[in-house]
C-alpha cells in the first residue's frame, strides 16, 4: 500500500460511538418509571408516618386531657387551656401566647372541647382532627380506635361504645371517602 492510500483508509469516516434516538428513548422511559415508582413509595411511606404522627398526636392530646380533668368532667375544657397548662403536645402547638392553636400535621386546626356521651352531660371530651387524607383516614382509625368510646368521621359515627355494633372495614372506608376527612374522636 502506497502512502497516498493509507491516507485515503485513515480519512474514511469511522462508526460513530454514541447513543442512537432509540438507546436514549429506552433509557428516559426505563428512568421515567423508576422515578415513578420511588414516588409512589415516598407518598406511602409520607402518609403512612403521617398517619402515625396523627395517632400519636390525638393519644398524647387524649392523655394531656386526662392529665388536666383527672375527674370525669370536662366543663371549661378548650384547645386554649390545654396549650395554656403547658400539657398540649409541643409539636402540635402553632404560634404563642393568646393566640396560639394546636395544628395536626396536615395542618388542620385541631380543638378540644367538653362533649356529652351516652346521655351525660360534658362527661366526655372531644378531639376535632380535621383535614385527613383519604389515604391516611383507615390508618389513623385502626391505630387510635381502641383508645376512644367512639370516632365520627365526617358526621358518621363509625365507632360508639353506646352501640353494640362493631365498625366495619367498609363502614370506616365509606366514612373516609373525601381527600379531607374531618375525624372527632371522643373519649370519657
Amino acid at each position: 500500500m502506497n502512502r497516498f492510500q493509507k491516507q485515503n483508509v485513515r480519512l474514511l469516516p469511522s462508526k460513530n460511538k454514541g447513543f442512537t434516538l432509540i438507546e436514549l428513548s429506552i433509557a428516559i422511559v426505563a428512568a421515567l418509571v423508576l422515578i415513578g415508582i420511588g414516588l409512589y413509595f415516598y407518598n406511602n411511606v409520607k402518609n403512612e408516618t403521617g398517619a402515625m404522627n396523627a395517632t400519636n398526636g390525638v393519644t398524647a392530646i387524649s392523655s394531656a386531657v386526662k392529665a388536666l380533668y383527672p375527674n370525669p368532667s370536662y366543663t371549661g375544657l378548650s384547645s386554649a387551656l390545654l396549650i395554656q397548662s403547658g400539657k398540649a403536645p409541643q409539636n402540635m402547638v402553632s404560634g404563642t401566647g393568646a393566640s396560639a392553636t394546636l395544628v395536626n400535621n396536615w395542618g388542620g386546626t385541631v380543638t378540644v372541647a367538653p362533649a356529652n356521651y351516652n346521655g351525660g352531660t360534658a362527661n366526655a371530651m372531644a378531639i376535632t382532627f380535621p383535614s385527613v387524607p383519604r389515604s391516611a383516614c383507615n390508618s389513623v382509625f385502626s391505630a387510635a380506635g381502641a383508645n376512644f368510646q367512639k370516632i365520627e368521621i365526617n358526621n358518621t359515627a363509625v365507632k360508639d361504645d353506646s352501640v353494640p355494633t362493631a365498625a366495619t372495614a367498609a363502614t370506616v372506608a365509606a366514612a373516609c371517602d373525601t381527600e379531607n376527612n374531618s375525624m372527632v374522636f371522643t373519649a370519657t
